[in-house]
């Protein structure tokens, strides 16, 4: 396992920034649903004659949705495929670092989150010691 004792400053702003762009991301949205009111229907959105703002369908097709509320119209335009797929589960019993060689990495923050004052100890104590914590 590795000390981070020395980065806690770093730390601490990490978890600042992603404060401050939780904060912004809530705000942005609330500011494009307003838009996206406004738009009603339109397809385009323009100010001083520039189009500023399309909104179009063109995201991922509703399958669930699309069956649900039309049943004839997807059993009508259902077909049956044959999928070739990989046995991730057998690989991963029978090769395991291969498996694990090959899956996505994902960075994430476990337990609960330091306090800045936890942080600023850290911090002062790497000052007081010679040279820094390493």
């Amino acid at each position: 396992m590795k000390t981070l004792d020395h980065l806690a400053a770093l730390v601490l702003a990490e978890q600042q920034a992603k404060a401050e762009a939780s904060r912004w991301a809530d705000a942005a949205k609330t500011l494009e649903a307003r838009i996206q009111a406004e738009m009603g229907a339109d397809t385009e959105a323009t100010i001083g004659g520039n189009v500023v703002y399309t909104w179009r369908h063109t995201g991922q097709f509703s399958t669930k949705q699309f069956t649900a509320q039309q049943p004839e119209l997807a059993a009508k335009y259902t077909i049956e495929r044959l999928v070739a797929e990989i046995d991730q589960k057998t690989l991963a019993d029978e090769q395991p670092d291969l498996y694990t060689a090959f899956r996505a990495r994902r960075f994430e923050r476990k337990g609960g989150a330091v306090t800045p004052q936890q942080l600023a100890q850290l911090l002062t104590a790497t000052a007081a010691t010679p040279g820094g914590a390493q």
